[in-house]
């Protein structure tokens, strides 16, 4: 797993987040935004819509 991977699950552990949060962390966290869409991609996120993000069920 990617550092910013682990760093997006824990994140999102919590349950969904509005995806401008969630740039907005991981950048102040140092990751860029191809890191961020690589983490998403291993972690299989799902957009819940447009502006929300959340890991699916069996990762949550």
């Amino acid at each position: 797993m990617t550092e910013c991977a682990a760093w997006l699950q824990d994140f999102l552990a919590d349950g969904w987040k509005p995806c401008e949060a969630v740039r907005e962390a991981a950048y102040e966290a140092g990751f860029s935004k191809r890191d961020l869409q690589i983490a998403r991609a291993e972690l299989g996120v799902i957009p819940d819509s447009i502006t929300t993000w959340r890991l699916p069920e069996e990762q949550a």
